[in-house]
């Protein structure tokens, strides 16, 4: 195996097990492939000091490797002028600044070699980003989509949830309405037997995201999401889809649920007003919408959806890649050759041995 085409130790990569780091890494282990799917490893080196840089994609995602590490990626080139037919009085005609995008496998130090303009990376280098994580459904007590409504707008007392007067229909579905003090703006509906199953989660006075949700299917994870961008989250005619929440644990989960669904994000923190008022600190995790993978129900905001994703919600842009000195990597082998690493699940290459 090569040496030199490591990535540092201490970079976080998922696993069937959960979270290791890639120095910790051992043959036999399954890490996740674009795909979403688990790859076996077949083979690791021993972890040696070599010459490291960070490269640093768009939304400030970090991942650092060696100079010769691969990763698979695109690049916009300009196709040659192409010449027209002839104008009315004759005259020579030709079409320029058609870009095409090529796929191709380079190292760091290639890429760290991409000129940078005033505006960023000339054309830059771009990764893919991984399908939706394939992680085993969980038995789940209370329906996903139910416990992110009530993690959004829900009572933290009791099974009863809150909502706009708009989505009444909806919320309508799930329950029985009971008296509201918001004077006809908000419908307040009770779920059986939601507050006894709450209370054995935990969740009573205490709203968090258990392990077993953030680790559900693809279908039951979308659900959560759906829940909670429902109720805390809004789509602009953008189509940029946004939660916004006081709660910095429900932000990270939603944080993790965007990632492991396929999406990329990107977290602010600001201070809440209201009337000019200062309140308590609020996290937002914004995130382009797609059709495959539809972040609302509620109809009014589901039809801001984009209707086709974008080729920039699609892949990762590097923006820059800078030497960070020494440090111990290494490198693995895997089935199918690609793998994810880092909180934000970057594919890239393993060593080709």
């Amino acid at each position: 195996m090569q040496l030199g085409m490591g990535l540092s130790d201490d970079t976080p990569v998922l696993t069937i097990g959960g979270w290791v780091e890639h120095g910790e890494l051992r043959t036999g282990d399954h890490v996740y492939g674009p795909d979403g799917r688990s790859k076996k490893i077949l083979a690791v080196t021993g972890s040696t000091e070599q010459d490291l840089h960070r490269l640093t994609f768009d939304r400030s995602v970090e991942i650092v490797a060696a100079g010769d590490h691969l990763w698979l990626g695109h690049r916009d080139y300009k196709l040659p002028a192409v010449e027209l037919p002839k104008g009315p009085n004759g005259e020579r005609r030709r079409q320029y600044g058609t870009y095409a995008s090529r796929e191709l496998a380079w190292t760091t130090s290639q890429i760290a070699g991409i000129p940078i303009g005033s505006n960023g990376p000339s054309r830059s280098f771009q990764v893919d980003l991984a399908a939706p994580i394939d992680l085993p459904a969980q038995d789940l007590t209370v329906d996903p989509y139910v416990l992110g409504l009530w993690l959004g707008d829900g009572n933290s007392h009791t099974g009863i949830i809150g909502l706009d007067l708009q989505d009444a229909a909806e919320l309508d579905l799930l329950g029985r309405r009971v008296p509201s003090n918001e004077r006809g703006r908000l419908v307040s509906v009770r779920i059986p037997g939601l507050t006894a199953a709450l209370n054995n989660l935990g969740l009573i006075k205490n709203k968090h995201i258990p392990e077993a949700y953030l680790n559900g299917s693809v279908e039951q994870r979308l659900a959560l999401l759906q829940g909670l961008m429902d109720t805390d989250g809004c789509c602009f005619k953008s189509g940029q889809a946004e939660f916004t929440n006081t709660n910095f644990g429900l932000a990270d989960g939603v944080a993790w649920l965007v990632t492991s669904l396929g999406f990329k994000y990107t977290r602010a923190e600001t201070v809440g007003r209201f009337a000019g008022k200062e309140y308590r600190p609020v996290a937002k995790i914004r995130f382009s919408t797609r059709p495959d993978m539809p972040a609302f129900r509620f109809p009014r905001k589901l039809e801001r959806q984009h209707p086709s994703p974008s080729r920039e919600s699609r892949r990762r842009q590097i923006q820059r890649v800078e030497p960070v000195g020494r440090g111990s990597a290494r490198s693995i082998t895997v089935e199918g050759g690609l793998y994810l690493v880092g909180r934000d699940l970057v594919i890239t290459y393993h060593c080709d041995g």
